[in-house]
């Protein structure tokens, strides 16, 4: 089956794995979409500032690999998982892990894991200056500008503003995604999120360098939108069947290479 890392969101200072919601969640895509969820705990702020969220997530995707080799792997893990197709899911500040996480792992050596999709859900980012929806919807019932400028303030390493890479993926000092050779990307955004321009902006930076993105958006909805297992398992399915695809393409340049 399918290997699904999940990063909680909570604005780096609350909640864990074993939030209901999270947890209530992560069940319901394990049926759904015949996938093993695993939902990563990570250190939160302000004990534990950035970058430690995004180094236990790189920790579990190094533990992930672990398991693919290890005589002393989880049975269950080793004998029911496909370590050459695992996809990360984040949600909010899970999905700002997700995805520093998978710049990290594009100079690591994960073989025989592979990571073939990143999905983020209304990824929490952030900037010095506002965007459009974040003044329109700066008092927003769900996540408040002021809210999110604190969060940033307990999260980010002490001095740093919110133009730190950390923060605004984009922003003048943020790495340059065409140096990056990233999975495909799926971003679940609601149209009325105050981050909604901040989140589209990532989106065309991501374009803009080549990267493979597919959009989905609620436009009802705020820093919070339903979890589409209809759509999930689409992006999954393509992912799956570009593998199959790169498979046959390297069997066949080896039958070549052998004629």
């Amino acid at each position: 089956m399918p290997i699904l890392l999940f990063f909680h969101g909570g604005a780096f200072v609350i909640f864990s794995a074993a939030t209901s919601i999270f947890d209530t969640a992560c069940r319901k895509w394990a049926g759904e979409l015949g996938a093993i969820v695993i939902s990563v705990g990570y250190r939160l702020a302000p004990e534990h500032r950035l970058p430690a969220a995004f180094d236990d997530g790189y920790l579990a995707i190094n533990w992930l690999q672990e398991q693919a080799t290890s005589k002393t792997a989880d049975p269950w893990l080793s004998l029911h998982g496909d370590f050459s197709s695992c996809f990360m899911m984040g949600l909010s500040s899970g999905g700002s892990i997700a995805h520093h996480v998978a710049l990290r792992i594009c100079f690591a050596e994960l073989s025989p894991m592979q990571i073939r999709g990143v999905i983020l859900v209304v990824p929490f980012f952030g900037g010095n200056v506002r965007m459009s929806s974040e003044l329109t919807r700066a008092h927003d019932d769900i996540l408040t500008m002021n809210d999110s400028d604190t969060a940033w303030n307990l999260s980010l390493p002490l001095g740093a503003t919110r133009d730190h890479p950390y923060c605004n993926p984009i922003g003048p000092s943020s790495p340059d995604f065409k140096k990056f050779d990233l999975p495909p990307y799926l971003l679940i955004i609601g149209g009325k999120d105050p981050l909604h321009d901040r989140q589209m902006a990532f989106v065309e930076a991501l374009r803009k360098s080549g990267k493979d993105v597919e959009l989905l958006k609620y436009e009802n909805y705020g820093h919070y939108t339903p979890f589409p297992e209809t759509d999930l398992i689409t992006f999954m399915g393509r992912c799956l069947s570009q593998k199959v695809s790169d498979d046959v393409t390297v069997n066949i340049s080896q039958k070549t290479s052998e004629i």
